[in-house]
């Protein structure tokens, strides 16, 4: 078995434990026993079940940046970003529903901050933008984090109903909105 096949037993007999017993009580032992393998060799893959339930939003999250690191981000395509995003997450709504459904809120907006602030230096760099000084870019990351967040939870809370383009033209007005914003209050070149 190689190690991405190791790493996806992994991530399957979590999900399929989840399944059967609260979050809270799987062990490592559990994992490593229902994935058929040794309980030292789950600690080659990751230090711990909150670990290797978070692998499942890297790969989500590195999925979509993957699609959307190229774009040369402007304003104009805060909608494909968007819905890159939306997309990304309807398509691995199965397991992303595991993810936020045991609470680990903090965890994933850390792995988001981490996609964003990533994102947002490619479009400053590549529109010749000077990094706002202070706590400007920090602030606007935190706001785009949460709120993004917070949509894409409601969203998958909700059953979905909305498309990814209806849900990306409401992130797009909204962020569009509130950037233009930010940046012409605090005079940075846009």
């Amino acid at each position: 078995m190689s190690n991405t096949d190791k790493l996806d037993a992994l991530m399957s007999a979590l999900a399929t434990l989840c399944q059967s017993m609260p979050y809270e009580k799987i062990s490592v032992g559990d994992i490593a026993k229902e994935a058929g393998i040794a309980r030292q060799t789950f600690y080659a893959y990751a230090p711990s079940k909150d670990e290797l339930l978070l692998s499942i939003i890297d790969n989500v999250f590195d999925e979509f940046y993957e699609k959307v690191s190229p774009v040369i981000i402007n304003m104009d395509e805060i909608y494909r970003i968007s819905l890159e995003l939306f997309q990304t997450w309807n398509n691995n709504a199965e397991s992303l529903d595991l993810v936020l459904s045991v609470n680990l809120d903090h965890l994933v907006l850390q792995r988001l901050k981490r996609y964003i602030t990533r994102l947002s230096g490619n479009a400053l760099r590549e529109n010749n933008i000077a990094y706002p000084e202070g706590y400007i870019m920090e602030y606007l990351i935190e706001y785009i984090t949460g709120s993004s967040f917070q949509v894409l939870q409601a969203w998958m809370s909700n059953g979905r109903k909305e498309t990814p383009q209806q849900m990306a033209e409401f992130h797009r007005m909204v962020l569009h909105g509130s950037i233009i914003s930010m940046f012409n209050t605090f005079g940075v070149k846009q």
